[in-house]
């Protein structure tokens, strides 16, 4: 589970599905947003056949909700080497998905800055061209 917090963005494990959880709260250094709603998903398990364990968040700017980027981990979230910006000025909450052709969704809340309030706009892009 990922938790808005301002700075660091904070994280806790289920290993039953969401029933129980870990006692303590960490932080993920590589992380750092605006207390503001952000996604977490998995791309690929080894457990269910793919060759490396694939996360995927998505997450606004540090300073403010700008810039919503989405970060890449090939360690179950230790660290997050990869990270493309996806939307570069203002944006807020976002959604991720992954499609049946094995692409990425990306729903986020934008704003072009000369409009009051947010659009909701969907982004699709591959794995390879986020790691690129």
């Amino acid at each position: 589970m990922s938790i808005r917090h301002e700075g660091e963005r904070w994280y806790n494990i289920s290993e039953d599905g969401g029933t129980t959880w870990r006692p303590e709260t960490s932080a993920w250094p590589d992380l750092v947003a605006t207390a503001c709603n952000g996604d977490i998903i998995r791309y690929s398990s080894v457990n269910e056949g793919a060759e490396k364990n694939i996360l995927l968040h998505s997450l606004p700017g540090p300073e403010r909700r700008e810039k919503v980027t989405v970060y890449v981990s090939y360690d179950e979230g230790q660290t997050w080497p990869v990270s493309k910006c996806i939307v570069p000025y203002d944006a807020a909450y976002s959604s991720l998905c992954i499609l049946p052709d094995h692409s990425i969704g990306l729903y986020v809340e934008e704003s072009d800055g000369d409009t009051l309030g947010y659009s909701m706009v969907f982004y699709n892009f591959g794995l390879e061209w986020l790691e690129k």
